[in-house]
């Protein structure tokens, strides 16, 4: 838990809701992508993915710095929740995160290779005055 006071926790609670967006689910199971969150926050943050309903599944809590890696599908959305606010966090800015391809259009593995990771750093959201007026 953060101390009052501390600037971090005050900008994480100030901020603005979560913007309305349209509704998300995963679509199907087809592109395989590798990723790797990191939480780049001092909080705790629930990881979920976006069933394809729509729901939110939870799949971990990242500690403060800690490191997951998991093996999805582009068309799989992922979003990401202060486990103690439950509010919103972003990865490249956006609330939610969508897999890019594991293989490039036209590239080939041959032979045991390993996976490579996307790094997804998940951090606090920044908002401007209009979006917080």
């Amino acid at each position: 838990m953060m101390a009052d006071g501390d600037p971090h926790n005050e900008a994480l609670n100030a901020a603005a809701p979560p913007r309305p967006h349209p509704a998300i689910r995963s679509i199907h199971s087809r592109e395989r992508s590798f990723v790797c969150f990191v939480n780049c926050t001092r909080r705790n943050v629930d990881v979920f993915w976006v069933d394809f309903r729509g729901k939110h599944i939870k799949y971990k809590t990242l500690a403060r710095r800690e490191r997951y890696k998991i093996n999805t599908y582009v068309t799989h959305p992922w979003v990401f929740r202060d486990s103690e606010t439950s509010s919103a966090l972003v990865v490249n800015s956006e609330e939610a995160f969508y897999p890019k391809p594991a293989l490039q259009p036209g590239q080939q593995v041959y032979g045991p290779a390993s996976p490579r990771y996307i790094i997804a750093n998940i951090c606090i959201p920044l908002y401007s005055l209009k979006d917080r007026a």
